[in-house]
């Protein structure tokens, strides 16, 4: 018998409220929120607020 490599992987959910009007995030909007790049909801297409700012984070 061979030997088969065996590689692991993992998986990430991003969960948000309903009432969240964004649609759709891509990988790449999803990597900028993590890494700090993207600071503002308008920037993955939420409409202009007084205050939009992602909280929580």
């Amino acid at each position: 018998m061979g030997c088969v490599p065996i590689f692991p992987m993992e998986g990430i959910s991003v969960v948000v409220h309903p009432a969240n009007p964004v649609s759709g995030l891509s990988r790449e909007q999803i990597r900028g929120i993590y890494a700090g790049k993207i600071v503002d909801w308008r920037e993955v297409g939420d409409s202009p607020k007084k205050d939009s700012r992602r909280q929580g984070y």
